[in-house]
């Protein structure tokens, strides 16, 4: 889901009567599920599971979508880190390779001391 979609979602939310919202099943088997909200409203579904899933998803759905963010900023931190790490990893190999370099050149010139040393007695 898109930041557009997300915000769109919380308006939704934001815009819907406030306060909690209960499922009153029917009667019978046959009779349509009622919404009841707190501030006295009904809305009636034809289908009882609908009525339920839609008094528990106006409870569940700002709580989901808190939680939603609080996920993506951590997948945020974690995504920086990484980045962080692969530069250190990348700075790390490129003084090993300069560290490399002068060892090899610091052992030319060691080898070319021992043969001025060795020619020299």
């Amino acid at each position: 889901m898109t930041k557009d979609d997300l915000a769109r979602l919380r308006v939704l939310c934001e815009e819907a009567t406030p306060g909690e919202w209960v499922f009153d099943p029917p009667e019978c088997f046959q009779g349509s599920a009622q919404i009841v909200c707190e501030s006295g409203d009904v809305a009636e579904s034809l289908y009882p599971p609908d009525a339920q899933f839609i008094a528990a998803a106006h409870s569940a759905l700002p709580a989901l979508l808190d939680e939603l963010d609080r996920l993506r900023l951590v997948v945020d931190a974690g995504t920086a880190t990484i980045r962080r790490l692969e530069q250190n990893v990348r700075d790390r190999d490129e003084l090993l390779a300069g560290a490399q370099g002068e060892i090899e050149r610091l052992r030319d010139r060691i080898a070319v001391l021992q043969s001025y040393r060795r020619e020299a007695r």
